[in-house]
């Protein structure tokens, strides 16, 4: 394994020095693992010789001597080997997280496996369009849950605003206390992460830690399979070493040989479901032990602490560190040989007994437990965030409506340097209208203003110099397309995310709308006048945000008081026969337009189209 040297040496030196430590650690430790290897296969080739010799030389010492210690050499090196084993896993571990660390740094997050595209829906209201979930998202980027649940509740957290000022403080606290925590963030993930191969869902589990099964709860059966294998046992030594008759004790065996027999599949099916989780159950006891123990400030992450404790002052950890323990003892039945032993002591019943017992006393709170440390795990991705951007701003709560002041505003999923911009929404301008020309920054806009005011609402800081917004529920209608399988073209879909819109600012809902080139499935004629009467709707019933358009028209509307609408553009300059774009906001409406410049760059003959830039006034060659 070689280390990979990239710009990380230069501009992200922590990451790199980290990342290199780890690894010679690793290789240390490899290199005296193999050494380890080679003494286990000598120890094995001396165990084999000195006993065949031994069936000739009996009384040989020296060979008794190396056979013995032969064997306890192997013994203790295959010990010695599976404790290397998951130190090397360890180190790996860390090793990997300070080159994920300085990937992301780089803006090489989008090589990221995990990119969420389980939660993708393009039904939401506003998390397809902002590029949360999927492919160059959110999600990809700050993604560090190891647990199925921690990226369920990862998808959650994304998608969940907070609706109280109180709320969102308290988790920008929690935040800003896990971003300065980086070893114990480190330490936390790594646990969740040695010798886990694949992500499992735990639900099943939990499902049956809240299910009790009266039968084995009853007290008449918890005796009888308890007391049973007893007496069993001890009629069979009565009619061996005394003058009592073997008969009672081969009935009783035979009646083991029935109970074995019954529900044989079905005890197997839960016996088996416990035992396929104990891996994961062993990560999550090693990360609530990492958690429970940390001394935190944030009221937040304590009272989640809080929630791990058990009746009796029991923590969640030792309650499943008891389930663990009741999982490793149904491994015995993978072995063939246990079967006689599995039929005298009914060591299936009692087994399910035992699991019953842990059952009533922590099953209910096993769901509490092990979702409270998916939600850990979340809100360590989210503060990924805070983490690698301490220069960000965190945001404040307006006390006032329809506010939204954001001062160098810039898209947080634009590596190398994104162009930032300023944003002023108020009671009398709630509304923005963006035109200019293609691929000049007007969809890039409205996402950096929809991305940046979810992160004010679900407690994050945000890419932004200053930031203060009202709580506003986020809507979007911005990537529409014909849905097949519902028989809706893009223009009706377009209509109903519209409808959602509009029917939430009638409630009187605080709404931040974004829409990005509206009615474009309809004539000019028609859009033109539907997006005049709609922006005129929402200005009515409260609502605040962005629409970008190509429609110089509707430009109009900022001379009409009633409407609250300001114009904005983004614009271009030609040069040398090139198009260029500073993606910079100017205030005022649009007077270029690119598109048969842009036809023509790619190979389509266009005639009398005169002169974009000629008859541009903003932008002279």
């Amino acid at each position: 394994m070689e280390m990979e040297y990239t710009k990380a040496e230069k501009v992200y030196p922590r990451y790199h020095r980290g990342e290199e430590k780890f690894h010679k650690r690793w290789e240390k430790l490899h290199q005296r693992q193999k050494k380890l290897s080679n003494l286990r296969v000598a120890m094995v080739l001396i165990f084999l010789s000195t006993g065949f010799m031994l069936a000739f030389q009996r009384e040989n010492l020296l060979l008794w001597t190396g056979f013995i210690f032969s064997f306890i050499g192997f013994v203790a090196f295959v010990l010695s080997h599976e404790t290397l084993k998951e130190g090397e896993q360890y180190l790996k571990g860390y090793q990997d997280l300070y080159k994920k660390q300085r990937m992301r740094k780089e803006g090489r997050w989008r090589e990221f496996e995990q990119r969420g595209t389980e939660f993708i829906d393009r039904d939401h209201s506003f998390s397809y369009d902002l590029d949360i979930f999927g492919q160059n998202s959110i999600f990809q980027w700050i993604d560090d849950t190891t647990s199925a649940l921690g990226k369920q509740k990862l998808y959650q957290l994304l998608i969940s605003p907070l609706e109280k000022e109180e709320a969102i403080i308290r988790r920008q606290n929690l935040l800003e206390e896990l971003g300065k925590k980086e070893l114990w963030v480190r330490r936390f993930l790594v646990e969740g992460r040695v010798g886990r191969k694949k992500q499992k869902d735990f639900r099943e589990v939990i499902q049956w830690g809240s299910t009790l099964n009266p039968t084995f709860s009853k007290p008449a059966v918890i005796f009888a399979v308890k007391a049973l294998p007893w007496v069993t046992l001890l009629t069979g030594l009565a009619g061996i070493f005394t003058e009592l008759p073997l008969g009672p004790f081969v009935l009783l065996l035979a009646l083991h040989g029935v109970l074995f027999a019954l529900g044989f599949l079905k005890r197997g099916r839960v016996l088996g479901m416990v035992k396929d989780y104990q891996l994961e159950l062993n990560q999550y006891i090693r990360q609530l032990k990492v958690f429970e123990k940390h001394r935190f400030n944030s009221e937040a992450l304590q009272a989640l602490q809080q929630s791990l404790k058990a009746e009796g002052g029991k923590s969640g950890t030792e309650q499943l560190k008891a389930l663990e323990k009741l999982a490793n003892r149904t491994l015995n039945k993978q072995n063939m040989l246990f079967i006689p032993i599995n039929i005298l002591t009914l060591w299936d019943y009692r087994c399910l007994v035992d699991l019953e017992q842990w059952k009533r006393e922590s099953g209910k709170a096993l769901e509490q437990w092990i979702d409270t440390l998916g939600e850990v795990e979340a809100l360590v991705s989210l503060s990924n965030i805070h983490r690698d951007h301490r220069d960000w701003a965190l945001p404040k709560v307006a006390q006032e409506p329809s506010v939204y002041h954001g001062k160098a505003l810039a898209h947080p999923l634009i590596s190398g340097g994104a162009v930032s911009n300023d944003i002023v929404l108020n009671p009398d301008n709630p509304i923005l209208l963006i035109t200019g020309s293609n691929m000049s920054g007007k969809s890039t806009y409205l996402r950096t203003a929809g991305i940046n005011l979810l992160f004010m609402n679900i407690g994050t800081k945000v890419c932004a110099r200053e930031m203060e917004a009202s709580l506003m529920k986020i809507h979007t209608c911005m990537r529409i397309s014909d849905n097949i399988e519902k028989n809706i073209s893009s223009f009706y879909g377009e209509i109903l995310r519209i409808k959602e819109i509009v029917e939430e600012t009638k409630k009187g809902k605080p709404v931040f709308f974004l829409l990005d080139e509206i009615f474009k499935g309809t004539n000019s004629m028609d859009r033109h006048l539907g997006a005049k009467i709609l922006i005129q709707q929402l200005y009515e019933t409260g609502g605040v945000g962005l629409v970008s358009t190509h429609d110089l028209e509707l430009t109009e509307l900022e001379e009409n008081p009633k409407v609250g609408v300001k114009n904005y553009h983004f614009q271009e300059t030609y040069k040398d026969g090139e198009i260029q774009f500073d993606y910079k906001l100017r205030p005022g409406a649009s007077r270029t337009t690119n598109a048969l410049y842009l036809m023509e760059m790619a190979g389509v003959e266009v005639t009398n189209r005169g002169d974009p830039v000629k008859n541009s006034k903003e932008n002279p060659k």
